[in-house]
This record gives structure tokens, sequence and C-alpha cells, in this order.
């Protein structure tokens, strides 16, 4: 975890101004450190040797608001050569806490649920306060793994693949295969009304004259022994004890990229809502909620960690949508389609089970 010198605390003011009150929160800044960490070494200025070293998270002054006001905060990371590395992250990574305190003063009579506020974020010297710190959230420990990194380059990838949704800059690449598509639409169809899932494995890749880092999904693995309902999955021990023993028999040096998930969108309390409707849902559109976000923060933590949703509705095909870190916050992000391939002699290779390419079209 990083240094965090600063205490930070949400004041929030009603529509007219008038003070409503302060909640003192304590922030994880743990994805923002790993977003950090990725960031400085896909631009070349630290290498994943590295990739642990210090860090130290520091306040972002207001521009125009005199201290203890700040419009967002800075993460530090310490080189071996001496130098640092910066990121950094506006108010908006406070989203959910802000959320989370102003329900608070929902309970405290000082706002009506629905009321609009505004809220501004203040930084005091000072370490959180353990009881924050722990209120209803997990404890993360820091290890440091070693990080296994192909060294790739990128270009074989992208000339073999195609773009699906909308790039945004700042990302780093994701590619995953036709095949890996197909199966999750064909195991969300089987299981109809109760939500199923699994694991997203592959490799992670480093292109130094890029430089650049990159995802690659070379399977998913049906997770065994989850719990499946009409509206969540939940994993057991035995889910991922059956996840690693994967990763051991394939002897391929892949690593636990990410996780999948259906949701029977036709099968819920819209299933009547005419299909011209269903296609402007939210619903439709795919989305994690709070349990799927806790458990990619708690799991999934690495700042290449993906999950994709796979939304069966009635107008057609199950939808895809992959999501992952932006600057240490889930959000819907674009992938590639990745054909069949053999990216260490850059050629396009047959399927293994025999089948042509048209078999993996259509997965985006």
């Amino acid at each position: 975890m990083p240094e965090v010198l600063h205490r930070y605390i949400i004041e929030f003011h009603s529509e007219s101004g008038s003070p409503l009150g302060q909640v003192s929160v304590s922030a994880d800044f743990a994805p923002a450190l790993e977003w950090t960490r990725l960031a400085g070494v896909r631009s070349g200025r630290i290498a994943f040797a590295e990739y642990d070293s210090p860090a130290s998270v520091l306040p972002l002054w207001h521009v125009r608001l005199s201290r203890p006001y700040v419009q967002g905060f800075r993460v530090r990371l310490d080189t071996e050569a001496g130098g640092s590395f910066c990121c950094d992250f506006s108010n908006g990574y406070f989203k959910s806490l802000v959320t989370y305190a102003s329900a608070l003063l929902v309970e405290a009579g000082k706002l009506e649920a629905g009321d609009r506020f505004i809220y501004l974020i203040t930084a005091y010297p000072g370490e959180p306060d353990e009881a924050d710190a722990n209120s209803g959230r997990f404890a993360i420990q820091d290890v440091a793994p070693v990080i296994p990194v192909k060294e790739s380059a990128l270009s074989g990838y992208v000339h073999s693949s195609a773009a699906q949704g909308y790039f945004e800059d700042g990302l780093f690449p994701v590619f995953i295969p036709g095949r890996v598509l197909t199966e999750v639409t064909s195991l969300t169809q089987e299981a109809q009304q109760i939500e199923t899932g699994g694991f997203l494995i592959g490799h992670l890749h480093h292109d130094a004259a890029a430089p650049e880092v990159f995802v690659e999904v070379t399977a998913q693995v049906p997770a065994a022994g989850t719990v499946g309902e009409k509206s969540r999955l939940r994993f057991t021990s035995d889910s991922w004890t059956a996840a690693r023993n994967a990763l051991v028999l394939r002897h391929k040096g892949e690593i636990l990229l990410g996780w999948w998930h259906s949701h029977p969108v036709k099968h819920w309390t819209c299933k009547d809502c005419p299909p011209e409707k269903q296609k402007v849902c939210e619903l439709s559109r795919g989305f994690l909620s709070e349990h799927d976000r806790t458990l990619h923060r708690t799991v999934f933590s690495r700042a290449w960690c993906i999950a994709m949703v796979a939304s069966d509705v009635s107008y057609g095909n199950p939808t895809l949508s992959v999501f992952g870190w932006n600057r240490g916050i889930l959000e819907p992000r674009s992938y590639y389609t990745l054909e069949s391939r053999d990216p260490e002699q850059n050629q396009l290779s047959a399927p293994e089970d025999g089948s042509g390419l048209a078999a993996y079209a259509g997965g985006g």
C-alpha cells in the first residue's frame, strides 16, 4: 500500500451553499497505485523489476480555493535510480465515497433521498483513522510476487485482430480470441435464467520498442463450484481451486487475467419490455453490480485485470461488454477480437477444433 500522510474529509453543502456537514472517509488508493505502476512501465520510465517500488499519495491543492481544499491527489513512485514517476487523479476518484457519505447524511436527517448537493474534498495532515480504514472494507496487504511478462511485438497482434468498441486514449490494448467469445456466448445461453461465469486466463505482454503493455486472453475456464442465481453469481473456494489447477494442468505459463459472468436480462423483470426499448436499456448494455465491483477489486486488483459481462437479451445473441481499470476506476473499455494465430511466428493458424475461421465471427 502507498504511504498516505493526509486524512480526507468530504464537505457537503446544499445547492444554495448552506453547509450540511462533513464526513471523514478512508479512500482506497490501491487501484490508483496500480494504475500509476502500470503507467510507469508503459511509458518506459520504470521497469517491471521495480514495479513494487515505494509509493506515496500527496494532495493536489485546489487552484482557486485555499487549503485544505483539494482538486485531486498525486501518486508518486520512487525509482531505483533515485528519480520518481507520478500520476495525478481528479476528485472523480472519490465518487463512490461521496455516495456512501451522502447516505450517512440522509440517515442523519441532513439530506433527503434524491436531494441534490455540492461537495468539496479536503485534506488534513495525519494518517487515516484505523477505524475508518477498516470500516466495512477488506484488509488488503501488498505482496510483491514475480510478475510473469512475455516480451512480444504489439504490431503482430494488432494486424491479426479487429477493434471492438470505442477506443479511449490512455488504455492499454486487450486481445480476446473469437473462440473465447463464442464459448462465453454458448455457456450464457445454456444457463438460461441462471447466472453463470468463469475465469479469463492468458498472458501479460510487454513491447519495449513501443513501449507498451498489453493483455492477451488465451482461454476461458468455466468456474466450477459456483452458486448461480437469477441475479447473482457466487464463487466458492472450489471455484478458485479449480482455476489454479487449470493453470497448472495447461502448463503454458498463463496467469489469471480476469473473469466473466452472465446477466440473464431477458428473464428479469424487463422480459415483457419491447425489443426496441430493451436495445437502449441500461440493463442490456452490460454493467457491474456493487457485488461484482467488490469481487473485482478484491481478487483482480492488478491494473491489467478485466471483467466481461454477457447480457442475454431477447432481441438477439448475448451482448458482450468488457470492463477494466481506468485511472483506478472500473469502467467499460474497448478490446480487440483476436483471430486464431501463432504469435511467435506472426502467422494465422487453424483453430484447435478443426473448424474454419468463420466459426469465430460475430463474437464482439
